[in-house]
């Protein structure tokens, strides 16, 4: 505790808390863990289709087995109607991971030293970005019903599937998965050079307008 002088009077105790240059290294590594216990639980939760579709895949492939783990995110990214990646899935399966780690991330930096028992507020700008993300997912899986973007595949799926279309590049897929890559990564860079203590960075307007279009 320090006591205060305003203009020689003296004023009331304080606490001042002194930060180690390395305690946003700390409060990232527990949000980074935070992350893997959340996929570790989706994977304990769809053990039983990863193994029905590692036993389906090991057939097709003449008792081939690939790890575990590549079933798993083929389980989560993979259009079960034409067996190919998903770049809907994809785009809010990875916007998801990116928010709740980067919300992990300022809840234990303002709950570990400002302790003020406050939630931090979530971005609202974050929340118009995921509405877009599923927005796109539940229209792409209602177009894809009626008009599947590929034919169905008897090989595992490859992530060219996530801008290619018939077997031809489509650039307005490729636009999209080339903007959630960079804007992920540009959300994540200035998350780490943010101070986590006044919340979670802002995305631009046009940006979401952009991932909208």
């Amino acid at each position: 505790k320090i006591k205060v002088f305003v203009s020689g009077r003296p004023s009331n105790y304080v606490n001042i808390t002194l930060l180690p240059p390395s305690w946003k290294i700390y409060a990232a590594l527990i949000g980074l863990v935070i992350i893997i216990l959340f996929l570790i639980s989706l994977y304990m939760i769809l053990r039983g289709l990863i193994k029905k579709h590692q036993e389906s895949d090991m057939k097709s492939r003449g008792g081939v087995k690939r790890p575990s783990i590549v079933y798993f995110f083929e389980l989560m990214l993979t259009d079960r109607a034409t067996n190919t990646y998903s770049l809907s899935k994809f785009q809010a399966f990875v916007w998801t991971i990116a928010a709740i780690g980067s919300y992990a991330y300022v809840i234990i930096s303002q709950g570990l030293l400002l302790r003020n028992g406050k939630i931090p507020d979530f971005n609202p700008t974050l929340v118009v970005l995921m509405s877009i993300s599923y927005g796109g997912l539940i229209a792409a899986n209602g177009l894809g019903a009626k008009k599947p973007k590929n034919e169905i595949k008897a090989k595992p799926p490859e992530l060219s599937n996530l801008f290619c279309e018939g077997g031809n590049v489509d650039l307005s897929r490729l636009q999209l998965f080339g903007f959630t890559i960079v804007s992920i990564g540009a959300y994540i860079y200035n998350l780490a050079l943010g101070n986590p203590l006044q919340g979670l960075p802002d995305i631009p307007p046009t940006l979401l307008g952009l991932m909208g279009v």
